[in-house]
């Protein structure tokens, strides 16, 4: 922001200080002696204006075009440089002393706005970063309280007896912590320059360590990142909801073995795969409440998921979804 227009536009603004400068001598020049006692009076204000309009430098410009054109043409004796000893020398050092402060204190006020406007923007631009944080963690945290019911919801009609009661409410408390360590992870801001694919490794690292599967080899790969903050939530629960069908399956009977996670594109599709080296798909796993959820979340993503033998063997299950949304 500037107050003075004319500040980044010196052409323009010495133009104007010369046109004040001519406007302040023709009017003095027209009074003529109805001005005898303020020879200055009209150069004074071509100084101001020039200061608020043009900045100080058109200012210094008309002060010394107007300190010599008062010497010469309106202090006696006239049309000369002489001057009377001591009015003469007593009247332009008034004139060079009233103008320069005036310059000067009209600059001190102009930039002290100029750096108040640039403030109040920093702060409008802070309140409204804030009110967009805001919004966001609302939209957030309404996504994550969906997706706890919809898993709790899924969980609930698995509920046959009391035996499937206790095992349906440690299989939701293991998934409320994934879905709460999902959300940590994402929207921590010391993670947020590590990429997907770290946040996923750890995600899955963790999993396997508190399984007691340290043993298992992991592998991360992300070829290009989610679209969307929204889908890297819903791909990275996939992604946990996949490995731990993995455990439960694919490494029941031992705690080694190699787990591959990958997010690539696919023309205009983009594929989050997640393979083991286990025994492969059963009718067990297929079924599973596992693969309900993992579907709901690829809805919600407008994909697909499936599961199905993996050409080295194990299980590969495999979420597509447009790369776009």
């Amino acid at each position: 922001m500037r107050v003075s227009p004319l500040r980044d536009r010196p052409a323009a603004g010495f133009g104007f200080g010369l046109l004040s400068f001519v406007a302040a001598f023709a009017l003095r020049y027209w009074a003529g002696e109805a001005m005898g006692n303020l020879p200055f009076v009209t150069f004074f204000l071509a100084g101001l204006v020039t200061t608020v309009v043009a900045g100080w430098r058109p200012a210094v410009l008309v002060i010394a075009l107007s300190f010599f054109a008062s010497w010469y043409f309106f202090l006696q004796p006239f049309a000369s440089f002489a001057l009377p000893w001591p009015q003469g020398y007593i009247a332009l050092g008034f004139f060079l002393a009233v103008s320069v402060s005036e310059t000067v204190v009209l600059a001190f006020l102009q930039r002290t706005l100029e750096e108040l406007a640039r403030e109040r923007e920093r702060v409008e631009a802070l309140l409204r970063h804030q009110k967009h944080l805001y919004h966001e963690l609302q939209h957030r945290v309404a996504n994550g309280i969906q997706s706890l019911a919809s898993i709790l919801s899924i969980q609930a009609a698995t509920i046959a007896d009391a035996e499937d009661a206790e095992q349906a409410l440690h299989d939701a408390a293991q998934r409320l912590r994934g879905v709460a360590a999902v959300h940590r992870r994402l929207h921590d801001p010391e993670l947020a320059g590590a990429g997907f694919g770290k946040v996923l490794e750890g995600l899955a690292r963790d999993m396997l360590d508190n399984a007691g599967m340290e043993d298992v080899t992991l592998e991360v790969s992300v070829a290009v990142p989610p679209p969307d903050q929204d889908s890297a939530t819903t791909l990275a629960m996939v992604a946990l909801e996949a490995c731990s069908n993995a455990i439960k399956h694919a490494f029941a009977e031992g705690g080694t073995g190699h787990l591959r996670i990958t997010l690539h594109p696919e023309g205009d599709r983009l594929v989050l795969t997640v393979r083991d080296d286990g025994p492969g798909p059963g009718p067990a796993r297929e079924g599973s409440l596992g693969m309900t959820i993992m579907q709901g979340f690829a809805q919600r993503l407008g994909g697909e998921v499936a599961l199905g033998h993996a050409a080295e063997g194990g299980a590969v299950l495999r979420l597509t979804m447009p790369r776009n949304r």
